[in-house]
Parts: structure tokens; sequence; C-alpha cells
């Protein structure tokens, strides 16, 4: 190096990665049916308590989000109605068309309805996220308080 020269070393940043959040906060939903009162936006409006939640009657029942463009899930969080003693069935599927859909997570179990919900850890890329409600121990209505879709959108 000849004397009064100068080394200049850039820095490349390393690529931006966003942290994942509910990317089905407060998105547009649709349900086979609606108990009244219970209308299928409650269950994303943030409120996971009994206070508000979907809810249709009689089982099986189907509510559905439009995440409103490609998103990549890492994780499901259903939360049912909490009483204490009841438990719910239940499937979630994906779909990038609103047309073929393929199931992601399953509860089948008679594990009772708690106020965290039930995670389900998922990979996959949807547009459409829909739980199909197949059961409720203690009655024929289906309920959700909560339902999260962890994420990030899609480039």
């Amino acid at each position: 190096m000849r004397a009064g020269s100068e080394v200049h070393r850039s820095r490349i940043a390393p690529p931006f990665t966003p942290a994942p959040y509910n990317v089905a906060l407060n998105k547009p939903t649709i349900a086979q049916s609606a108990q009244s009162s219970s209308a299928p936006a409650l269950a994303v409006d943030s409120d996971p308590t009994n206070a508000s939640y979907w809810g249709a009657d009689p089982a099986p029942q189907w509510w559905q989000v439009d995440l409103q463009g490609s998103c990549s899930i890492d994780s499901i969080i259903v939360t049912n109605y909490v009483d204490g003693t009841r438990y719910y069935q239940y499937e979630v599927q994906a779909s990038t068309d609103n047309v073929n859909w393929t199931t992601i997570a399953t509860k089948n179990s008679t594990s009772k309805a708690t106020s965290t919900g039930d995670t389900h850890p998922v990979n996959t890329t949807a547009r459409y996220l829909r739980v199909n409600m197949t059961g409720n121990s203690a009655n024929s209505g289906v309920h959700i308080a909560d339902f999260k879709a962890i994420g990030i959108s899609a480039p």
C-alpha cells in the first residue's frame, strides 16, 4: 500500500427477514353460517375471550379467512369457546386459489379448550385458510373465539 492510501471496506448488510406476525388479524372472513351476534369476523378481531367469537350450529360447519395475498405460514393457533369442560374437534385447511384445499392441521383429541388455544406448527404457503369444525363435546354448536395464522406475507 502506498503512503497516504486508504483502504475502504464495504459491508454488505444481510438480507432483511421480517418477523412473523398474525397475518389473519382483521382480514375478511366468511362462514357456512353463523349464530346471531356471532359473526365470522369476531374470530380475527384480536379478542380471544368468550365475549367475542364466531359460532354456528349444528356441526359440522366451516369458517374461512382471506389473507388477501400469499403468505408463508409457520403456525396456526385456534382458540375455541372456553368453559373448563368442553373440547372441540376440527381440521385446518390451506389454499392458494380458494378451490384446491390441503389439510395442514387436525385436532381430533379430547383435550379441553383453553384460553391459550391449540397451537399447530405448520409449513405452508396460502392465501385462504379454512377451519372445518366437526364437533363440540358440550352441544351441537361450534365456536372459534380467536384464530391466528403466524407467518409473513410472501414476496
